[in-house]
């Protein structure tokens, strides 16, 4: 680990189990989880996108997204989850995952490529 002069330590974080795709049923809730080292010390925060532009979620600042009823157009975007070192400033974003949305009942899926 480096340190700087203060004892602070500068590495980025490092995910330890990055979130992963899911597979929802419209109208359920789809939960991403992630944890990361160094798990104090650190803030997150959820982005949906596209793959090359992110938009932060907001009040999504915990290592689960949590999205309550899920529509098809949800599945639209990509989710990542950033976590920053509070100390040096130093971050890691995940890999994008997708969310694929089936209608059980229009027998369609929905997922962003």
């Amino acid at each position: 680990m480096l340190l700087t002069g203060a004892g602070v330590a500068t590495l980025s974080p490092v995910f330890t189990s990055p979130p992963q795709p899911r597979i929802v049923a419209l109208g359920q809730t789809a939960s991403f989880t992630s944890s990361y080292t160094p798990a104090t010390g650190v803030s997150t925060q959820w982005s949906r996108g596209t793959g090359t532009s992110f938009s932060t979620i907001s009040g999504a600042t915990t290592a689960t997204l949590n999205l309550p009823a899920v529509k098809l157009s949800d599945a639209a975007s990509l989710y990542r989850l950033r976590v920053t070192n509070n100390a040096s400033k130093a971050f890691t974003d995940s890999q994008p995952v997708s969310l694929t949305v089936v209608d059980t009942a229009g027998g369609r899926a929905n997922k962003a490529e």
